[in-house]
């Protein structure tokens, strides 16, 4: 009688064990819907992001395009009504996640079979970003990146886009995450025959590359209307082209674009 007694107790144990996880589980994921039967789907409304919390969202988005895409969605939503270091820092954490939203990390790696930090000059370039295309979907992303960017409100206006010298994320943005924006938005804008092109300007036909060395300029072709892909691009090739404390020179990604696009 004692051991059935005792076998009746450790198995309402176990039953009670295992709904505490359950709904453990449940309330700490309460950002997922609570549909079952299906794939839960991702509910902005139930994601809070504030500053404070903003690496811990990353964290969570890291290896997971579909959660990194929500949050910058969440993101661009709420880029209105922020402003200074607070923006700032909602612009940053965009455009890295916008970046893993791309999977171009994975796509490099898994389908080019190359380190990205191994860029060295335009025939690298060239050669990684033709090993990716057609296999590479990532113009949502770039759609993103371009939107995060735009919102510091670039000087120059269509002709040569460029970031001001004070913008609070350019102090903030490190030289990886905007090599890494550059080639997200250059695979979104380049031909599939980027390899066929003598020079890597030529294959993003709206924009052109002038100046001599140390001081190019990165500007949209006269009478051309740029995509706001195109504008975040160029002010980004401005950004790096025309840097003078050394941030993108000792970057092997931005070094490496430097190069190749003959900055």
């Amino acid at each position: 009688m004692t051991k059935k007694i005792q076998m009746i107790v450790c198995t309402t144990l176990i039953v009670a064990v295992n709904l505490l996880t359950l709904l453990t589980l449940v309330a700490c994921d309460d950002f997922f819907s609570t549909s079952w039967g299906e794939a839960r789907e991702y509910e902005l409304s139930k994601i809070n992001l504030t500053v404070d919390n903003l690496e811990d969202w990353k964290g969570k988005a890291a290896g997971n395009p579909d959660l990194a895409a929500k949050l910058v969605d969440k993101i661009i939503n709420g880029l209105d009504g922020k402003s200074g270091a607070e923006k700032a820092a909602f612009q940053t954490a965009g455009i890295e996640l916008a970046i893993e939203q791309s999977g171009i990390g994975t796509t490099i790696v898994e389908l080019a079979g190359k380190d990205i930090s191994n860029i060295k000059d335009e025939d690298g370039l060239k050669d990684l970003l033709s090993s990716v295309q057609g296999k590479f979907s990532g113009d949502a992303a770039a759609g993103n990146i371009a939107t995060i960017a735009l919102a510091s409100n670039l000087t120059g206006g269509d002709t040569t886009p460029s970031f001001s010298q004070n913008d609070p994320y350019m102090a903030q943005a490190s030289a990886s995450d905007v090599g890494m924006a550059v080639v997200v938005l250059a695979l979104s804008l380049a031909p599939e025959n980027v390899s066929s092109y003598d020079k890597l300007e030529e294959s993003l036909p709206n924009l052109e590359i002038t100046g001599n060395e140390g001081n190019r300029e990165v500007s949209v072709k006269s009478g051309s209307t740029p995509s706001p892909e195109e504008k975040a691009l160029a002010a980004y090739l401005n950004l790096i082209a025309n840097d003078t404390t050394g941030k993108y020179e000792k970057n092997p990604i931005t070094s490496g674009l430097k190069s190749a696009f003959n900055l």
